[in-house]
């Protein structure tokens, strides 16, 4: 058993320099347990919450070999709301599970309850997410998948260097205002000139412009976090086998706009 337990770290270390050198192969593998959730429904007794459960852990390992893909290349970002982000996501893969099992052990209120507290829990973690760490724009998934198949670190240094030193090339940035000038030795014939000055890449707004843009944005985002509580409170207020709830999630999609 102590021998076990003292191969663990070393299995734990080949499997995560497995996963950061063969993304793809592992990606292959994930998708090979998420079949097995579609097999086992119907297929067994309490098949719907195996499956649930199989279909949870899929993502989970998902997200879990994408952080060791993240850490080994060095793609992390240094974010404050990273944390936060990655229990969304844990919560957002689990929740029908969670739904479907607290249905078998507790029943319909038993089932609502956790329902409601899910949804409480998540829409206080994005509103934490838009007025806290400032996130523009909630993704669900918090934290996105990987795409694995055009991962490729040196591709991306050797473009973003590229781009880097052919703007370095053509011009350059006064320090204090910040104003773009074209260098001598970069500019075209007189004859293809157009006498205007170098465009900057990103329109520069103005502040109030920027701001109300901002507090828009932010508007959308409160909207679009607060739907499901109000598709559940008018469901309890008028019950679910009525329009209402949809009217006013169809109304609060509208006003987003």
């Amino acid at each position: 058993m102590s021998t076990l337990l003292l191969s663990l770290p070393d299995l734990f270390e080949k499997y995560k320099n497995w996963i950061v050198r063969n993304p793809e192969k592992a990606n292959d593998f994930e998708t090979t347990v998420k079949w097995i959730s579609y097999f086992v429904a119907g297929r067994i007794n309490n098949s719907q919450a195996v499956a649930e459960l199989i279909y949870a852990l899929s993502n989970l390992l998902v997200l879990f070999n994408d952080r060791l893909i993240t850490k080994g290349r060095q793609l992390e970002k240094n974010e404050n709301s990273s944390k936060l982000k990655l229990w969304l996501t844990v919560l957002e893969y689990s929740e029908v599970f969670l739904e479907i099992s607290s249905n078998r052990i507790f029943g319909p209120s038993g089932r609502w309850l956790v329902i409601v507290s899910i949804q409480i829990i998540k829409c206080i973690g994005r509103l934490v997410l838009v007025y806290h760490h400032k996130e523009s724009i909630i993704t669900v998934p918090s934290v996105p998948t990987l795409d694995r198949v055009k991962l490729n670190t040196s591709e991306l240094q050797g473009d973003s260097s590229d781009e880097n030193a052919q703007l370095k090339s053509v011009s350059f940035s006064l320090k204090h205002s910040g104003k773009v000038i074209r260098k001598i030795d970069a500019s075209p014939l007189i004859s293809g000139r157009n006498w205007k000055p170098l465009e900057v890449s990103q329109t520069e707004l103005d502040d109030s412009d920027n701001q109300a843009m901002i507090r828009r944005k932010q508007l959308a985002e409160v909207i679009y976090i607060s739907k499901p509580l109000a598709h559940l409170s008018v469901s309890a207020c008028f019950g679910y086998n009525t329009w209402k709830p949809w009217m006013v999630s169809l109304i609060m999609d509208i006003l987003r706009l």
